[in-house]
């Protein structure tokens, strides 16, 4: 996996990076301590503030409802702000519920404190489309069809996939792994990263084949989002492709709070839900340009389509 995928993660030493990967992700670890992602909406931000600021328990869920975007917030604000408010409500119910650290099974707190963040982008936007349970990753078999002679091995399974709703294209790649706050299966940790990154790299693989008539430059921009849950953190990682290497970037990261006292922590969790929110309605954008390159409503030189250009690179799926 080393030799074409480039790692921008925590745990990355600068000298493992190219000089601009390396700034990449210190940009965003920067973005992140600035809450940016939130800030460009700037009355959701302020709404989540005011929340975290209330002191009465048994109030929250109230005053999350009571505070209205004034018409000016915008429809791509508005639903985020929607997203917010379903999550902060589940999850208020839980922040006064003591945590088991004998739990047995790893995707109990993802399911608790996770899955509803989620489901509330699911349910109030047409940004993605979320399938649960031991989802068959079928777009990394496709990718790696053409290499193996169609003898493809049975798919691999995910707790989760965030899918275009239209296109069923894989978007968002999910995983859960350790179960308790005291002690991380660090090599279940470590294998589950493995897999995220083999399919979001292959994911993104099959979309570049999937629209080589359009202009390299514009299909470039594509990317698939990786959202991993450890033991009370989630990461929020980007894959796109640079040059022959595919090129995985930590975006965000943010630790789920646990209890009441800990909620300032939901600020964070916000602001890596705005990142990949901000990110898939830039994708969304993408796609309808790809769509008007291909059908030719926008003009390509032959030379400049991605067809042209992959052949020279001779891109490859990454395997663990």
């Amino acid at each position: 996996m080393r030799s074409n995928v480039l790692l921008a993660l925590s745990h990355r030493n600068e000298k493992d990076l190219p000089a601009s990967v390396f700034a990449e992700f210190i940009h965003n670890q920067t973005q992140q301590q600035k809450v940016a992602s939130l800030k460009a909406f700037p009355h959701t931000y302020e709404a989540l503030k005011s929340a975290i600021q209330q002191q009465d328990y048994s109030s929250w869920p109230g005053h999350v409802w009571a505070h209205n975007l004034p018409p000016s917030a915008g429809p791509q604000e508005l639903a985020l702000w929607q997203v917010f408010r379903y999550a902060l409500t589940d999850l208020h119910q839980k922040l006064d519920v003591p945590h088991s650290n004998s739990t047995t099974n790893e995707r109990t707190e993802w399911i608790r404190r996770v899955i509803p963040f989620l489901e509330a982008v699911h349910c109030n936007t047409t940004l993605l489309r979320i399938v649960w349970c031991e989802y068959p990753a079928w777009g990394s078999q496709a990718a790696l069809l053409s290499e193996r002679n169609y003898q493809a091995k049975r798919p691999k399974m995910w707790v989760g996939m965030g899918l275009d709703p239209g296109s069923n294209s894989e978007l968002m790649i999910m995983e859960a792994s350790s179960n308790s706050r005291t002690k991380e299966n660090a090599t279940h940790s470590i294998d589950d990263s493995a897999k995220i990154i083999e399919l979001c790299t292959n994911a993104l693989k099959l979309e570049l084949l999937k629209h080589k008539e359009a202009a390299y430059t514009t299909v470039n921009k594509k990317c698939v989002l990786g959202f991993h849950f450890i033991v009370d953190r989630i990461t929020l990682t980007m894959t796109t492709l640079e040059d022959r290497r595919w090129k995985v970037v930590q975006l965000r990261s943010a630790e789920i709070p646990m209890r009441w006292r800990e909620r300032s922590k939901v600020l964070q969790v916000c602001e890596l839900v705005a990142a990949a929110y901000s990110t898939l309605l830039e994708q969304q954008e993408l796609m309808e340009r790809i769509c008007e390159e291909e059908s030719g409503a926008i003009e390509v030189p032959e030379e400049e389509r991605a067809r042209q250009v992959l052949k020279k690179l001779s891109i490859t799926a990454c395997e663990p």
